[in-house]
């Protein structure tokens, strides 16, 4: 084939293509998605439920990490070496 032959092609051929996908990918991007039914009762307070256990399990977790770094600093400070993983000095 002569390039110009495969500029043709491209032109006419590849480029609409390209852009009909292209115009469609953008389209389907600014639906928003679909939402089966209403908000049910019962799943809402599901989650609202899991997501305090959450809360609380996070919270926790934050008050061990203080824990954990106040120790840190004491032992760096007082010289001791700071507790190994088997919980020895």
């Amino acid at each position: 084939m002569t390039p110009m032959v495969l500029i043709l092609i491209v032109v006419f051929v590849v480029a609409p293509i390209a852009a009909a996908m292209a115009k469609r990918l953008e389209s389907s991007a600014n639906q928003p998605p679909a939402v089966s039914g209403g908000a049910d009762p019962e799943r809402v307070a599901r989650l609202e439920g899991q997501i305090e256990a959450l809360v609380d399990q996070v919270q926790e977790l934050a008050e061990h990490q203080e824990f954990l770094t106040r120790l840190l600093e004491e032992s760096t400070e007082s010289g001791r070496p700071a507790l190994t993983e088997d919980g020895d000095r």
